[in-house]
C-alpha cells in the first residue's frame, strides 16, 4: 500500500529520469521529505525541457545526492522544493540537426488534457544545485562550463519572491496562463581547448560573476501546450582576457559551429508559420478579450473587475517567442604576444582595452507584419529616424516589412509606439526574423606596453591641451575611439550604436505551394551611430594594423585545415 501511495505521488516527476523505481528513494510520507543518492535523467525529456537547439544532443544527465521536500497541505502556495548536491552533463555538437517536432505538447506530459494540478506542481517546483559541470564536445574543440549554487525558482510578474499563487496569470476567457520563472548562479566558468593540432592545444578561458535568467512561459490552458516564451539572460560584469592566439582559437571554434548552426536554423523553418500562427492567435485572443463590450448595469461591476483582470495579463502577456541578453559592462583584453626567441626589449607586448556599456540583444525569430512592432526603450526615435530615411528613397527600394502604412483597429487599445494594423486576413507566408543590438556606450583606449610611464602621455596631453584652449577636446585623452555623447549634452539613456537586422523569408509551406519560382526576399539592415571621437595615434594604428594582418593570416591557414 505505501509503495502505491509513493509511485502516485511521483509519478509526475518520474518522467524527467532513467529506470528510476519508487524503492529507490527514501521517503516520510508524514514529513513529505525524501533523499536518493543517484538519478540518472532522461536525456529526451530533458532536452524537450530546455528546448534545447536541434544541433546540440544531450549525451547524459547525472545527478549525486538529491533530497526534496513537498507540504502536502500546501501544494497550492509553496512549491515542491529540491536540492541537488552535483549535477554533470554530456553534451555534443551534431555533424547534422537531430529530428524536430512541432506538437507543441511536451513529451514528459502524462497526457493530452487540460493544465491540470500536476502540471502546476511540476512548473511551480524549485529547485537547488551546489554545482555544475557540463562537458561540451564538437569536431574542433570540447569544452567545459561550471556553474555553483544554481537555483530556479517561481517569481511574481515584477519579479518578486511570493506564494506560489502569485506566480502565475491565468486568462481562462483567452485560454491562457502566464508561468514566471528565474534562474540564478554565483559564478559561471567556461575553458575551451582546441583539438586541432595547428591550435597547440590553446585553451580559452571565461569566468563571470553572478548572472540570471528570466523566463516567462504562455501555455494553454485547454491542452498545455506552449504558445510563446520570452527568455532574458543578464549578466553584470565581464572580463576577459584574449591573446593572439587565444582569439584566433575562439574564432575557430565559432567556425567550427557555423554550418551545423545554419542547417538547423534552415530546419527550424519548417515549423515557423504554425508557431507564428499559434502565437499570433494567442495575442489575438488576449486583444480581443481586452475590448470592453456594452453591459447591463446589474453586471458592470462584474465586468469591469474581468477587463482589470485582463488588462493585468495583457501587461504581461508575451506577445510572440523573443531572447534577450542585457550584459551591463563588458571589458575585453587585446594582447599581442612575442614569438619565441625574440627579445622581449626590442618587441614587447601591447594590449588594447575595449569597455562596453549597457550591451544588449533582441531576438524575435518567428515575428509576423501584424504583431506589435518589438518594443525597447529608445525604439520610438530609432523607427523614427529609419522611416525618415525610407520615405527618401524610391519606392520601389524601400524593402519589405518596413515602413508601411498602421490601420487603426476600432474597439481596441493601441499602445504608444507599438502600432497594430488589422488581423482579419492572418498571412503566414512571410515572417521576419528580427535581431536589434544596442550599445549604450563604447570606448577604445590607446595601445600600451608594459614599460610605457604614464607621466609621460599626461604632460602630451597637457601640451596639446595648451595649444588647443578654444577648440573642442574629448573628454579622456587616453582614448583611441570614445563616445561624444557628455560633449554634445545627448541624454544620459541615449544609445551609442542601434543595429536592426532583419531577415524575411517566406515559409516551406509557401515556398511549396504558391512561392516555388519567387525569389528570396532581402535581408535589412539599419544602423543609427550617435558622435563618436577618434583620437590618431601613430603606434595604435601600427599595433592594430600589425595584430588583425597576424590574425588574418592565421585565421586563413587555420580555415584551410578544417
Amino acid at each position: 500500500m505505501f509503495s502505491l501511495i509513493k509511485n502516485q505521488i511521483l509519478k509526475p516527476f518520474l518522467q524527467f529520469t532513467k529506470n528510476l523505481s519508487a524503492d529507490q528513494i527514501n521517503l516520510s510520507l508524514v514529513k513529505g521529505e525524501g533523499h536518493l543518492q543517484s538519478l540518472e535523467l532522461n536525456e529526451v525529456t530533458i532536452m524537450d525541457l530546455l528546448d534545447l537547439p536541434t544541433w546540440l544532443y544531450l549525451r547524459r544527465a547525472q545527478c549525486s545526492s538529491i533530497s526534496f521536500k513537498i507540504r502536502w497541505t500546501k501544494l497550492d502556495t509553496h512549491p515542491v522544493y529540491v536540492v541537488i548536491d552535483r549535477v554533470d552533463v554530456e553534451v555534443e555538437a551534431l555533424e547534422h540537426p537531430r529530428s524536430e517536432t512541432d506538437s507543441g505538447i511536451a513529451s514528459y506530459r502524462t497526457g493530452s488534457g487540460k493544465y491540470r494540478l500536476a502540471d502546476k506542481v511540476v512548473d511551480g517546483a524549485s529547485v537547488l544545485i551546489n554545482s555544475v559541470f557540463i562537458h561540451f564536445y564538437a569536431q574542433a574543440f570540447q569544452a567545459s562550463v561550471e556553474l555553483s549554487r544554481v537555483s530556479l525558482a517561481s517569481k511574481t510578474p515584477t519579479w518578486q519572491s511570493g506564494s506560489l499563487k502569485l506566480t502565475s496569470l491565468i486568462l481562462p476567457s483567452a485560454d491562457a496562463v502566464l508561468i514566471f520563472k528565474e534562474l540564478t548562479w554565483d559564478s559561471l566558468r567556461i575553458v575551451a581547448d582546441g583539438l586541432l593540432a595547428e591550435l597547440n592545444g590553446i585553451p580559452v578561458k571565461l569566468i563571470t560573476n553572478a548572472g540570471r535568467i528570466r523566463l516567462t512561459l504562455k501555455k494553454c490552458l485547454s491542452d498545455s501546450t506552449l504558445i510563446s516564451s520570452r527568455s532574458q539572460f543578464f549578466l553584470e560584469d565581464l572580463l576577459w582576457v584574449l591573446t593572439l592566439s587565444q582569439l584566433e582559437a575562439a574564432i575557430v571554434f565559432l567556425r567550427s559551429l557555423k554550418h551545423v548552426v545554419w542547417l538547423a536554423a534552415e530546419q527550424s523553418k519548417q515549423y515557423a508559420a504554425s508557431r507564428a500562427k499559434r502565437q499570433t492567435m494567442s495575442w489575438k485572443n488576449v486583444h480581443n478579450t481586452s475590448e470592453i463590450p456594452i453591459a447591463r448595469p446589474r453586471r458592470l461591476q462584474n465586468k469591469n473587475s474581468s477587463t482589470a483582470v485582463t488588462r493585468f495579463f495583457n501587461r504581461y502577456d508575451v506577445v510572440e517567442t523573443s531572447y534577450h541578453l542585457y550584459v551591463y559592462r563588458t571589458e575585453v583584453h587585446f594582447c599581442d604576444e612575442v614569438p619565441a626567441g625574440v627579445d622581449m626589449a626590442a618587441t614587447p607586448n601591447g594590449y588594447i582595452k575595449v569597455h562596453f556599456y549597457g550591451f544588449e540583444i533582441d531576438w524575435y525569430p518567428y515575428h509576423l507584419d501584424v504583431l506589435p512592432r518589438p518594443r525597447w526603450r529608445g525604439g520610438h526615435d530609432f523607427r523614427e529616424a529609419r522611416d525618415r530615411w525610407l520615405s527618401s528613397l524610391d519606392p520601389v527600394h524601400v524593402p519589405y516589412g518596413c515602413g508601411r502604412p498602421v490601420v487603426p483597429v476600432a474597439g481596441t487599445s493601441v499602445h504608444a509606439d507599438c502600432e497594430t494594423p488589422v488581423l482579419n486576413n492572418l498571412n503566414l507566408s512571410v515572417i521576419q526574423s528580427i535581431i536589434i543590438m544596442r550599445i549604450a556606450d563604447l570606448d577604445i583606449s590607446l595601445v600600451s606596453f608594459p614599460n610605457m610611464s604614464s607621466g609621460g602621455d599626461d604632460a602630451k596631453t597637457a601640451k596639446i591641451a595648451a595649444s588647443h584652449f578654444s577648440e573642442e577636446l574629448p573628454l579622456s585623452t587616453g582614448l583611441f575611439i570614445g563616445s561624444d555623447k557628455k560633449l554634445h549634452c545627448l541624454p544620459e539613456q541615449t544609445k551609442l550604436l542601434t543595429v536592426e537586422f532583419r531577415n524575411t523569408y517566406r515559409s516551406r509551406s509557401a515556398v511549396l505551394e504558391h512561392f516555388a519560382n519567387t525569389e528570396p526576399l532581402p535581408c535589412i539592415v539599419f544602423a543609427q551611430l550617435k558622435p563618436v571621437y577618434l583620437r590618431f595615434d601613430a603606434d595604435t594604428v601600427i599595433w592594430l594594423n600589425a595584430f588583425l594582418l597576424t590574425l588574418h593570416l592565421n585565421l586563413d591557414s587555420s580555415g584551410k585545415k578544417l
